[in-house]
Parts: structure tokens; sequence; C-alpha cells
């Protein structure tokens, strides 16, 4: 049986009174929750948070998917 590993992506997000750019947000992402967070990222921009989790994603299935030996 596979050993199964666990990928955890928290966003934290919230307004401020800002009149260019009100939104906040955090992000805390592992995607092997045995090794602890990637450190934390700050973002005002929704799109950014977007690639991070896209990005995560991504990287959660390629570790789902080993590569057979010499690929």
């Amino acid at each position: 049986m596979a050993e199964e590993q666990t990928a955890v992506l928290i966003i934290r997000a919230w307004v401020e009174p800002h009149p260019s750019s009100p939104l906040r947000a955090t992000v805390r992402r592992t995607t092997d929750v045995a090794a602890g967070f990637d450190g934390t990222l700050n973002f005002t921009d929704a799109e950014a948070v977007a690639q991070v989790v896209r990005t995560w994603l991504r990287d959660v299935e390629a570790r789902g998917h080993p590569r057979a030996v010499g690929q």
C-alpha cells in the first residue's frame, strides 16, 4: 500500500480601508504536512492568490504521481 501524504493550504483573507488595494490575504501551504509549512506569503491581489493556489494544486498532483525510474 502506498504511503498517504497530506497537503494543506490555508488562506486567510480580509479587507482593510485602503483606497486602491483593500484586499489582504496570507497563504500558508505545504505538500507534505510532515515537513511543515513552507512559510507565509502575503498578498493584496486576488489573482496572485489564485496563482499560488493553482501552483500548489499542480504540486500536490505531481507528488501523487511519482515518475518511474529513468523518466
